[in-house]
């Protein structure tokens, strides 16, 4: 393996597979940002708006993904993301009770469409309504309930914009439009990685526990899973449901 330094990082190449690790200067704010919810409930395509501002066509599912935001704080918001390197590290772990955590409902779109209404009425429900959503964020004391859709883009400025000043009120920063990079993680929802989600959870600043509109079920396992899962990993963090 050779490492090449340049004013931008290190680029290490190995194998064929050249990877990026940026070098962060002594004066960066760099908060960390874990999302998680049900497998399916929109967390990645949310991401991904973010990153390139287009819906994806194609649902890929996750396992793990990190990607690092530059986003511009008291100023213009950049949506440059890159993806980083996605190492965990199994050794010693640091559950910080200081994390912001937001409930976000996804997929707002599907409210008031006709198909997701019919589908539902099969099994006696309906899509769920914002009161419901904000009737759970205060259930589970969460600090903030916001809602989006990754396919109309409606909200997706507005979810992250709240968690990043969320993860500058940990610590008041003296400059306050200074760029924050924001590392954000992916995580699968699925019960197979339930013994190896918790590894994002270390050092976090700040959580989305989501759910989806057109998915009454995912709203539930809020209160039952997500909420017991993430008070455990890391206790006595103040909740905001998106």
């Amino acid at each position: 393996m050779k490492n090449t330094r340049k004013a931008s990082g290190v680029v290490s190449e190995q194998h064929g597979v050249t990877t990026k690790f940026l070098i962060m200067t002594s004066s960066s704010i760099r908060r960390k940002l874990v999302i998680v919810g049900d497998g399916a409930c929109g967390k990645t395509s949310i991401l991904i708006v973010f990153r390139e501002g287009s819906y994806p066509d194609v649902y890929l599912p996750t396992v793990f993904e990190t990607y690092v935001a530059d986003i511009e704080v008291g100023g213009e918001k950049s949506r440059q993301l890159r993806k980083r390197s996605n190492k965990m590290d199994t050794g010693s772990q640091t559950f910080l009770s200081k994390s912001a955590n937001y409930l976000v409902g996804n997929k707002i779109d599907l409210r008031n469409d006709p198909e997701t209404i019919r589908e539902l009425s099969k099994y006696k429900q309906k899509p769920v309504r914002t009161e419901d959503g904000k009737a759970m964020a205060e259930m589970i004391h969460a600090s903030a309930y916001v809602e989006c859709s990754a396919k109309t883009e409606e909200g997706i400025r507005e979810v992250f914009e709240t968690a990043t000043k969320a993860a500058l009120q940990k610590r008041r920063e003296k400059r306050i439009k200074d760029s924050v990079e924001l590392a954000l993680w992916d995580t699968a929802g699925q019960d197979d990685y339930d013994r190896l989600r918790p590894l994002s959870y270390p050092n976090t600043d700040v959580i989305l526990m989501c759910f989806s509109v057109d998915s009454p079920d995912s709203l539930e396992n809020v209160q039952t899973k997500w909420t017991p899962e993430v008070r455990h990993f890391c206790p006595k963090v103040p909740i905001k449901l998106i």
